[in-house]
């Protein structure tokens, strides 16, 4: 027999903290952990406007700040930095408006195929395109066949280059 605790959530809000809770420790891709920041900086900044609410008695708009550190508590939550999920948030934008670009890149983040930083650095790069030039993209899997090995760990791990990048590959993901 397991021991199971019933919870009843008083509201939407606490039953959509309580939905991104469970999936708390659940592995993502780039593209689901931007989705799940935008739903804890909408908890959050629902929190803060709650308190704000409280504390002087009716509701008011939130100042930048505000949101900036709702922002920065959902980063936080899905273990990105609030500059990731900034411009993960501009890619997804972008796609929900139509950017072919923005669109391609969206998907290779949901699939997991790509960074959010190379997704936002095509997005960027196609932006600066002229119209007559084809963007050229980042591809992860171009970038592993010219990896070097630069040494291997006493742990087993080992360390690789790519251009300009460092790999730390664990031993047991070799």
């Amino acid at each position: 027999e397991l021991p199971v605790e019933v919870v009843e959530p008083e509201g939407e809000f606490e039953e959509r903290r309580l939905v991104l809770l469970a999936n708390e420790y659940r592995d993502k891709n780039p593209a689901e952990k931007i989705r799940e920041a935008d739903a804890w900086e909408e908890l959050e900044a629902k929190k803060a406007n709650e308190r704000k609410k409280e504390a002087t008695g009716h509701r008011q708009k939130f100042a930048e700040g505000e949101t900036g550190r709702a922002k920065e508590k959902a980063a936080e939550k899905v273990g990105v930095s609030k500059e990731t999920v900034r411009k993960g948030q501009q890619i997804k934008k972008k796609a929900e408006d139509g950017d072919e670009t923005a669109q391609e890149e969206w998907e290779r983040l949901d699939s997991g195929e790509q960074s959010i930083h190379g997704a936002y650095a095509n997005v960027r790069r196609a932006e600066n395109q002229t119209d007559d030039e084809q963007p050229e993209r980042e591809d992860p899997r171009e970038q592993h066949t010219e990896l070097s090995l630069v040494r291997v760990l006493d742990d087993g791990a080992c360390v690789y280059t790519s251009g300009d990048n460092t790999y730390l590959v664990p031993k047991d993901e070799l």
